[in-house]
């Protein structure tokens, strides 16, 4: 199956918040429903925007090009070793970190999650959801869990994704990037997958990879960087969120 829709089937339900941070106390084997919320949520894998729907009748006038719900945000587990539904927080569908519900406009709005799906402690709560809601036995969670992806992955999903119905994953190769600072250098996606519905159109998330090594075959991402700012520019929306490498670290140290 292809790697984002197997990221996309392993979560269903909506996910709330917490703040126990069970991936650094305890190994995912013990970690319960509210610690799969919190790490597919509410973690420093996962971070959320909320726009102005420029797109939608009162929205404001499109920018010049130039200057997410059930979760489907890391295609599950089964979409990406065959195993069933992915984690996901948003979106609606699994394996999407769904962003929580904003108000405070007259403009419509939409609301954008990002989460870095290719670090151990996500895939660790993917699999423990499709454990706890019967998606996946012990030794299919433990296999997934162990399929580390080649290249840094992070999945976008949201409320609305119309933004994104025109493009394909080639156009957006060249409309999307990770700036690493302090460095500042700017890595290109080496591949990015559309996730759709069952039937073909629906966008439910849209999953980035980046590659770990750079064409001098140096890591992307070293000890000293602080921080990865994920810029994706279309006609009606742009987004920009940020990472810090800092705090995304799991049992074993830094976790991306």
């Amino acid at each position: 199956m292809r790697k984002a829709t197997i990221l996309a089937v392993l979560l269903a339900a909506g996910l709330a918040y917490g703040s126990n941070e069970a991936w650094k106390t305890k190994p995912y084997q013990q970690w319960d429903q509210n610690d799969v919320k919190e790490i597919l949520t509410n973690s420093p894998w996962v971070k959320r925007t909320l726009v102005t729907a420029t797109w939608k009748p009162g929205g404001l006038t499109a920018p010049d090009a130039s200057g997410q719900t059930q979760s489907q945000e890391n295609p599950s587990m089964q979409q990406r070793t065959g195993m069933g539904p992915q984690g996901s927080s948003g979106g609606g569908q699994p394996g999407n970190p769904a962003p929580p519900s904003m108000g405070g406009s007259d403009s419509p709005q939409a609301q954008f999650a990002l989460r870095w799906s290719s670090s151990q402690t996500v895939r660790e709560a993917i699999a423990r959801d499709a454990i706890l809601n019967g998606r996946s036995s012990e030794a299919q969670a433990e296999q997934y869990v162990d399929q580390a992806p080649a290249d840094y992955e992070v999945l976008l999903s949201g409320t609305d994704m119309t933004p994104f119905a025109d493009e394909t994953g080639d156009s957006l190769k060249s409309k999307a990037y990770l700036e690493v600072k302090p460095s500042k250098e700017r890595v290109s996606p080496s591949s990015v997958e559309i996730v759709k519905g069952a039937d073909g159109k629906n966008i439910q998330s849209v999953l980035f990879s980046f590659p770990k090594q750079g064409a001098n075959g140096q890591p992307v991402l070293t000890a000293d960087d602080k921080e990865a700012r994920f810029d994706c520019k279309l006609k009606y929306v742009h987004l920009d969120m940020g990472f810090d490498l800092r705090k995304m670290v799991g049992k074993n140290g830094r976790d991306l």
